[in-house]
């Protein structure tokens, strides 16, 4: 991590010597919708065409290893593949999405805003993902409530958008309870549960990023010991992550630099909420893409 964190130094030095913003990752945020949008179509349309790849710790289907999905959905009664992109899980590309979409609705000095702000919109709907719908939800309302001018259409949009994603939404909560997901729900229930045990059990120091270790006080855990879980599992909500490894000292610590990044410098209350919300159902704090934030923290412009 140390490693990462110096990497992330030098190159948020090197984007822009005067200045670091979301704004300095457009190229590659437009290059994940096209071939998100790519994928969509092509797991569409050539969906028969897709083969099976799988090894010890990974599943998916893939074409020709350039478009790829793991998951089909029901939703509304109808199967459904989800859009992953470029990324392991649809959720994951869900979380870059919401990302991209608020830095179009809220950012400025970017061309062709209005086409990527559907197209992005229509990608995350693409996921299937009831996080991620949600946060998109709750953005376009925070736009229309901040935005003064045409009330009238703007609460049109907003019902609009309501009638076509609520029941999206509450189809996808209903599978999870008690549908096909019902499993994967409890588990993940189970896995907050049990790191939140842990995380108590090591309320200053956090067990660390070690694996070995995570495991070993998981399975020292009361939950673990009252469950029928033969071994301990990988916890998916970063927020509990980020106490479970640092500790809880450390952990508002991080969590005051996650707060205070620099590169998004405007309506920083709301995009700090929207993070938790999204890094709450996804194992991503602690990836490079997260850590540019963290660290941007403690950048000041040099000349090289």
């Amino acid at each position: 991590y140390g490693l990462i964190i110096i990497f992330n130094f030098a190159l948020l030095a090197l984007i822009n010597k005067e200045k670091i913003s979301i704004s300095n990752f457009d190229f590659l945020f437009i290059v994940i919708v096209i071939y998100s949008f790519l994928n969509f179509l092509v797991t569409i349309f050539f969906k028969s065409l897709f083969v099976p790849f799988s090894n010890d710790s990974y599943f998916c289907n893939h074409f020709y290893y350039v478009f790829f999905y793991v998951a089909d959905h029901s939703v509304l009664g109808l199967d459904v593949v989800r859009n992953q992109g470029f990324y392991w899980e649809p959720g994951v590309l869900c979380v870059v999405l919401n990302i991209f979409l608020f830095r179009l609705l809220f950012g400025d000095n970017l061309n062709f805003r209005k086409g990527l702000v559907f197209l992005t919109g229509f990608l995350i709907f693409t996921t299937f993902s009831t996080t991620g719908l949600l946060v998109m939800l709750l953005q376009v309302i925070y736009y229309l409530v901040k935005k003064e001018e045409n009330k009238m259409k703007n609460i049109i949009i907003l019902f609009l958008f309501l009638l076509f994603s609520m029941p999206i939404i509450f189809s996808n909560v209903t599978e999870k309870v008690s549908g096909k997901g019902e499993t994967s729900f409890l588990l993940r229930n189970y896995d907050a549960l049990v790191a939140l045990d842990v995380t108590r059990n090591n309320f200053f120091t956090g067990v660390g990023f070690s694996k070995i270790k995570n495991k070993e006080a998981q399975e020292k855990s009361k939950i673990y010991f009252q469950s029928d879980f033969t071994e301990a599992h990988g916890n998916t909500n970063s927020v509990i992550t980020i106490f479970l490894y640092l500790g809880v000292p450390l952990g508002f610590v991080y969590l005051f630099l996650l707060y205070n990044q620099k590169l998004v410098n405007y309506h920083r209350g709301f995009f700090f909420f929207i993070l938790l919300i999204s890094l709450a159902s996804e194992p991503l704090i602690f990836s490079g893409f997260f850590i540019f934030f963290t660290s941007s923290y403690f950048y000041k412009p040099f000349d090289i």
